[in-house]
């Protein structure tokens, strides 16, 4: 809070350049409210840090445009874990549109690797809120960015892609596509109990949640040995 009154004289003064640094203040006070559950301190500082990211990037959307759409996907995700979907939707898509426009424009990886996110939450939103054709759609677009991403550079992207055929294959498994459910949460194991074998805790929520997602889909399907034997892999994380 020193920090922002700070920034507030220096732009008072109308030192113009420190506006983006009083904006990204108020997103860094926003995710901190945010990680510490005081959602409506969050919700506020976000959109102080927005309303102003939105005039710089109405100047230069190359200079500002990421930022805007980091702190509109901050927003989104506090909207979606409060369940406020409407709004959840509301600044994923305005993330994800300027997202866009830099990956057209600029094309740097860096990008891509935010457009990617952004389309993996949005889709994580749809299929929250039953609308699976959308969620299908938007999570393939993720899992296609993610593989080539992950190709380039596995030691960075293979998390994020694992993530993104768990989503997938979640959904498949919530709408009875179970030969696709299986096959995409069989590729998330894969990534995941390689990375756990490197960097033990830090993936094992991951792995869980896939053991768990294939053990439902077995126990729907009558293939309750298989089951068994997921829903056990399981346990025996959660038990370490």
């Amino acid at each position: 809070k020193t920090a922002i009154k700070l920034w507030k004289k220096l732009v008072s003064n109308n030192l113009v350049e420190y506006e983006c640094a009083l904006a990204q203040t108020y997103n860094n006070l926003g995710n901190i409210y945010n990680t510490t559950i005081r959602y409506v301190a969050a919700e506020n500082y976000y959109k102080k840090a927005i309303a102003i990211k939105e005039k710089l990037y109405a100047v230069n959307p190359i200079r500002y445009g990421s930022d805007l759409a980091c702190t509109c996907n901050n927003l989104g995700g506090l909207y979606y874990y409060t369940n406020r979907h409407i709004q959840a939707e509301e600044y994923y898509k305005k993330a994800l549109v300027i997202w866009k426009v830099l990956v057209k424009i600029v094309n740097q990886t860096v990008y891509e690797n935010e457009l990617a996110c952004g389309y993996y939450n949005l889709g994580t939103l749809y299929h929250e809120t039953d609308r699976y054709t959308e969620a299908e759609k938007v999570l393939k677009k993720a899992v296609v960015k993610r593989e080539k991403m992950a190709e380039e550079n596995p030691e960075a992207y293979a998390n994020d892609l694992s993530r993104c055929y768990y989503g997938l294959g979640d959904l498949y498994r919530d709408i009875k596509r179970f030969s696709e459910a299986e096959e995409f949460l069989k590729k998330a194991v894969v990534i995941q109990e390689n990375l756990v074998e490197e960097k033990p805790p830090a993936y094992d929520e991951c792995l869980v949640n896939s053991y768990d997602s294939l053990g439902i889909l077995y126990n729907d399907t009558k293939r309750f040995s298989e089951a068994e034997v997921a829903f056990k892999k399981a346990l025996k994380i959660n038990k370490q």
